[in-house]
């Protein structure tokens, strides 16, 4: 996963650091040295950007449910109960509750939304 920045704040943090009252006790190759990485940020060639996307949020809605577990003694169906969740986005439904939606990518927030 890639992390991205704010180009203009990292350019303005480096742009303090040229101030004379910071470089004094470092020297004129100090200035030089964040001046180069200042030309380096500013050059999308050198530093290429990357798509960002809003990050989505959702909420695991819960649900009590059944599944088929077979046949007892005597051949009737039996069923057992069972916690499901399902994205409030997308709707995908697991029984593992994930801090993301394996099929939207939306980040689950704390807590569960109730479903009545």
């Amino acid at each position: 996963m890639k992390d991205l920045i704010n180009r203009e704040a990292m350019l303005e943090l480096l742009r303090n650091w040229t101030l004379p009252k910071t470089i004094t006790p470092y020297g004129a190759g100090y200035n030089t040295g964040i001046l180069d990485v200042i030309k380096a940020i500013q050059n999308s060639e050198i530093i290429p950007s990357v798509d960002a996307e809003p990050v989505q949020h959702g909420r695991w809605k819960g649900l009590d449910c059944t599944h088929y577990a077979g046949t007892d003694e005597s051949g009737e169906p039996t069923y057992k109960p069972h916690r499901e969740y399902r994205c409030s986005l997308c709707g995908r439904a697991t029984i593992i509750r994930e801090n993301y939606c394996p099929d939207c990518g939306a980040r689950m927030d704390e807590g569960e939304e109730s479903h009545d």
